[in-house]
């Protein structure tokens, strides 16, 4: 293990045994129990020992298992289910024991591993952030000290001092994230529980994870989404069957991942075959047909819904500028947070100035759940700015945008921006995630990912020369 690595798993196994019936088990037993009366290098002894194997079979749930894992490093596990990405968290967690093989941990390790795993589902959220603590090596007094950061991150009300069998998935998770990522662990190990949480919720998880990351945390994160595998993870490894399939960039092994579970065997002769018969070779004409287009877009059916607490937002200290009432209006003017694919909308903030600023413009970024910006506004170009504003002047930002996204949870962040003494751009104010909004759902949509930039589809149907198909 090299003074950089924080987890070394070396030739690491895990075997079930898989017994023929509960019977089985007590006959298994039996002529095992017989076998260590004779001597071990005798024909009986090996014969016992040998019948007691055909009362079950060896499932291996990881085989020859070897990687390493720098200080600082994020490495995602990705995989079939059923490939052995969880039995390797658990292990390296050091809650679940290797049949073979080694794992070497350094430093304090915070997982997020089965749903509420670890609690005591009879004792209150307060008592488990407490039972939790301590087993992460911190002494009473230091939770205490982190416990109102802590409850605050749940944001779980007065459901804190209540059981845990009260709470809902979401709730349970909440509670989790937030104790185990407010130690600053050396190593946290994030196994799919993060899907549970809402939308708001995950944002302000994610942000958290790439807070710790910027410390120096190292990150082991298991996820069925190959987009939060990029978009989190430095590196990547493929389980498949209990074995490592490939380890390498994150792209890389998500294109192998999805030819696994997308693709199917090929054989050189269907290859050749469309290698040395391209589509048209012989044809006099194509005759093309539209199999798709863009939906219309119908009337604005945008709506504001029900009051919504958005807990990720952030707000960055003011520096000669304060930003206020940022939010999305349709075209009337009304306030919404549904929006319909297709339609145009305003987003708008007010800023007002306490401080003569030079340079300013005003910006907005759209970012998805994970923190990945997606769409970016200015009100000015670099070489074009506001003029100087004076000292208590309010003003009105107002951007105007197509909804071009697809059905999903997005968030909008806005910014003042003014220009140094040095000629270097700063924000004046900034709120992150200042302003949550939702796609509406549309059915049969010929799309998909995030942004809509269908137009049509068009299959052309090659006629040979005698004018068949």
């Amino acid at each position: 293990m090299s003074d950089q690595s924080v987890i070394s798993v070396e030739n690491l196994g895990k075997v079930y045994r898989i017994w023929e019936s509960p019977a089985a088990r007590l006959k298994a037993a039996l002529h095992q129990g017989v076998a260590r009366i004779f001597p071990k290098a005798s024909a009986t002894h090996r014969a016992l020992q040998a019948r007691a194997r055909q009362f079950y079979r060896d499932f291996f749930a990881l085989q020859d298992i070897s990687f390493s894992i720098d200080r600082g490093e994020s490495v995602g596990i990705i995989g079939r289910n059923g490939s052995g990405k969880s039995t390797l968290l658990q292990i390296i967690a050091g809650t679940l024991q290797a049949s073979e093989g080694t794992v070497k941990v350094k430093g304090r390790v915070a997982a997020l591993l089965e749903l509420g795993s670890g609690f005591n589902p009879e004792f209150t959220g307060r008592e488990n952030i407490f039972l939790t603590g301590s087993i992460l090596g911190l002494s009473r007094e230091e939770v205490e000290r982190k416990f109102d950061g802590i409850a605050a991150f749940a944001d779980i009300g007065a459901f804190i001092d209540q059981p845990i069998k009260t709470y809902s998935s979401g709730m349970t998770v909440r509670v989790a994230f937030a104790v185990q990522t407010a130690v600053e662990p050396d190593i946290l190990i994030v196994d799919e529980a993060l899907s549970v949480g809402d939308e708001a919720f995950q944002r302000k998880c994610f942000a958290r994870i790439d807070a710790l990351k910027k410390r120096g945390t190292t990150l082991l994160f298991v996820s069925h989404s190959a987009a939060q595998v990029i978009e989190l993870c430095d590196r990547a490894i493929l389980l498949a069957d209990g074995r490592i399939a490939g380890s390498g960039l994150p792209k890389e092994i998500v294109n192998i991942y999805h030819q696994q579970i997308y693709g199917r065997n090929s054989t050189s002769k269907a290859e050749t075959a469309f290698q040395i018969a391209p589509v048209g070779a012989k044809a006099n004409e194509l005759t093309w047909t539209v199999t798709a287009k863009r939906p219309p877009v119908g009337e604005d059916v945008s709506f504001l819904g029900a009051e919504q607490k958005n807990t990720s937002a952030h707000i960055y200290p003011e520096a000669g500028a304060s930003i206020s009432g940022p939010k999305i209006l349709n075209l009337k003017g009304d306030y919404v947070d549904h929006l319909k694919r297709g339609q145009e909308y305003y987003y708008t903030y007010d800023v007002r100035f306490s401080a003569p600023l030079t340079g300013v413009r005003f910006g907005a970024t759209i970012k998805t759940p994970t923190g990945v910006e997606i769409a970016g506004m200015a009100s000015h170009p670099p070489n074009h700015r506001m003029s100087p504003p004076s000292v208590g002047q309010r003003c009105r930002v107002r951007f105007r945008f197509r909804c071009a996204l697809l059905p999903g949870t997005y968030f909008l962040n806005a910014g003042a921006l003014a220009v140094d003494g040095a000629g270097e751009e700063y924000f004046a104010h900034r709120i992150v995630d200042a302003c949550m909004f939702r796609v509406l759902y549309e059915p049969n949509l010929p799309v998909n990912a995030l942004v809509d930039v269908l137009e049509s589809v068009e299959v052309g149907e090659v006629q040979n020369e005698r004018g068949n198909v």
